[in-house]
């Protein structure tokens, strides 16, 4: 049975007497001390203990063990948890981002689809900010008002919802008096909050410093006036270099707009910038990012001047430290997206394209350090080698085969990498 959040709240069809939330992020999972949202909120909603999927608990004493599955790996996680606990279907709840629709679930009794909070003619959200290590958690929005057609996160979400800026200036003090001086404020596009401007002036009244940076580039000159309130970085999801591959997945902005963004956040502070680029979208040109590696290079230049060592040797002196960093994932055809059905990534073209890709890096004065070059081979992070990228794939797609995979194939649990062994193990054994 798939239950909607609305089911859940109205009809209160489970009987959820005493509920154990279990924790699927894996153990090595960088940023330890980060915040879990969704699990906070769902276990504040369903008055629920908490605990991390290796621990041991008597799980007899509870009515239902809830699992959080922020993305689809997740789920081996949860397997290691049921199997040694030997938990029976009918006691088991699962939601979360990574479910999808719970086709790769059926083993499991209840399946949760989307927010756990939400109710009928909700406009807004009203989660309580969360205390870290003297950082403050505050939710901003849910959802986003994009619709761009790669994107799993758009599609299945609900709605886009923000939290009232009464409310956010109230959580803001309370985690200010709690001793945070820094607030990281969860969101999808922290520049597309309708009312950032006032938001970012309550911060800077409360003396608190706002870590975020990602914003759609859109949006980013919404921040034009605020930027001595804000980190003097941007990260922005560019996805491609190609203005027609843009145009084609919702990214609509012209190579010169983006310029004219690039110039302008430069002048007006910015000295990091941090793109998010996908490999493998349909009919990309990936002559065009080569192209755009030269113009950024120029930018660069254009904030530096020649000097002269002691022995008449030219070199570049920066008058303004500008970075500029590019984080490649791999293109990910996720279900229900209007992409659903397009071809999943090549990786020999991929290997062909990243050597002359570092290549390219190294020509333009762009760091890459000692980044591997390699993509096809030995152990990595889950979905960026070959192999765990099909294991990936193949997740996502489904079907009981899958589900009792989930349950044998991973006893122990996974972490952030799995190698091509492991991957090829539970790949023959959903006979792909």
């Amino acid at each position: 049975m798939i239950y909607a959040a609305a089911d859940i709240r109205k009809s209160h069809r489970l009987p959820l007497e005493r509920v154990l939330m279990v924790n699927t992020i894996p153990k090595d999972a960088r940023n330890q001390g980060s915040m879990n949202l969704g699990l906070e909120i769902a276990r504040e909603y369903l008055d629920a203990d908490s605990v991390q999927w290796w621990e041991d608990v008597d799980t007899g004493q509870y009515s239902h063990i809830a699992f959080n599955v922020f993305y689809p790996m997740l789920l081996f996680n949860m397997g290691a948890f049921i199997t040694k606990h030997r938990i029976p279907p009918e006691k088991i709840l699962i939601g979360g981002q990574g479910v999808g629709d719970g086709r790769s679930t059926e083993v499991i009794g209840d399946v949760f689809i989307g927010e756990i909070d939400y109710h009928e003619n909700s406009t807004h959200i009203t989660s309580s900010p969360r205390i870290g290590e003297q950082i403050g958690y505050i939710e901003l929005s849910r959802g986003c008002k994009y619709r761009c057609t790669f994107c799993e996160y758009t599609w299945a979400h609900i709605n886009n919802r923000e939290k009232p800026i009464e409310l956010l200036e109230e959580q803001i003090r309370y985690v200010r008096y709690r001793g945070c001086k820094r607030v990281n404020f969860l969101s999808a596009n922290f520049g597309g909050f309708s009312k950032v401007g006032e938001l970012l002036e309550i911060c800077a009244q409360n003396g608190v410093k706002v870590m975020n940076t990602d914003t759609v580039l859109h949006d980013i000159k919404k921040l034009k006036d605020y930027r001595h309130l804000l980190p003097s970085s941007i990260k922005v999801g560019i996805e491609s270099f190609d203005p027609e591959t843009r145009k084609r997945v919702g990214k609509n902005f012209s190579d010169s707009k983006m310029e004219e963004v690039i110039t302008t956040s430069i002048e007006n502070g910015v000295s990091y910038f941090h793109f998010y680029m996908i490999y493998g979208l349909p009919n990309d040109d990936y002559s065009k990012w080569f192209d755009w590696l030269g113009r950024l290079a120029e930018i660069r230049k254009r904030y530096s001047r020649t000097e002269a060592d002691l022995f008449g040797r030219e070199y570049q002196l920066h008058t303004k430290p500008l970075r500029f960093e590019f984080n490649i994932t791999n293109f990910e055809p996720g279900h229900e997206t209007p992409l659903a059905e397009a071809q999943e990534v090549d990786f020999q073209k991929k290997a062909e394209f990243l050597i002359e890709w570092f290549a390219a890096l190294k020509r333009h004065g762009f760091h890459t350090g000692d980044t591997e070059r390699d993509y096809k081979n030995a152990r990595g992070r889950i979905g960026r080698k070959e192999l765990s990228y099909k294991m990936l794939m193949r997740l996502k797609k489904g079907g009981e085969d899958v589900s009792e995979a989930i349950l044998r194939c991973f006893p122990r649990g996974i972490g952030r990498s799995v190698s091509d062994r492991e991957a090829e193990r539970f790949l023959e054994m959903v006979g792909s």
